[in-house]
C-alpha cells in the first residue's frame, strides 16, 4: 500500500512531527479567531424583546384546509386574554418536507387583535405556519403554527 502524507515530507527524518512555519501558524490563528467570533456572534439575541405567553388562536377556511386559497383569520391575545395589536403579521408557510418554495402573506387588523388574509396552499401534506410581527413597543410576536393535513381539492 502506497500512500504519501505530503504534510510530512518536510520533517526531519525519523521525526513524524510536522512543524508549520511561523505564516502558517499565523493563518492558523486568524482562523481560529474569525470562527471564534462568528459563533459567539451567531449566538447573539436581537435587541427586541420577545413576547414569552402569547396565544394565537387560527381559524382556516375552507376547513380542513385544502391546495388552492386559504383564508387566515388570526386571534392574538396576550396571558390576560387582553387582544394584541400590530399594524400586520407576517405569514410564512412551509411544508414539512424540504424542497419546497415557502408561501407568504401580510395579515391586516380587522378588529382588536384579529388579523385575517389569504395564503395559497400549493401542495397537499402537512404545513407549518411561521407568523411573526411587532408591537408598538417594539415586543415581537413570533410563532409557529402547526397545519397538518392539507388535502387534494
Amino acid at each position: 500500500m502506497s500512500l504519501t502524507l505530503n504534510f510530512l515530507r518536510d520533517a526531519p527524518q525519523g521525526n513524524n512531527v510536522y512543524r508549520a512555519n511561523p505564516v502558517e501558524r499565523r493563518n492558523y490563528w486568524r482562523i481560529l479567531l474569525s470562527c471564534t467570533v462568528l459563533l459567539v456572534a451567531g449566538g447573539c439575541r436581537p435587541a427586541g424583546q420577545s413576547i414569552a405567553e402569547t396565544e394565537v388562536r387560527l381559524e382556516l377556511t375552507p376547513n380542513p384546509p385544502r391546495v388552492g386559497t386559504a383564508q387566515l383569520a388570526l386571534t392574538l391575545t396576550d396571558a390576560a386574554g387582553q387582544p394584541l395589536e400590530t399594524d400586520s403579521l407576517e405569514v410564512e408557510g412551509n411544508m414539512n418536507h424540504a424542497g419546497m418554495v415557502p408561501v407568504f402573506a401580510t395579515l391586516r387588523p380587522t378588529t382588536a387583535g384579529r388579523y385575517e388574509g389569504s395564503l395559497e396552499f400549493t401542495m397537499a401534506g402537512d404545513w407549518f405556519l411561521l407568523v411573526s410581527g411587532q408591537l408598538a413597543d417594539g415586543r415581537r410576536i413570533d410563532q409557529k403554527i402547526d397545519v397538518p393535513g392539507v388535502q387534494h381539492p
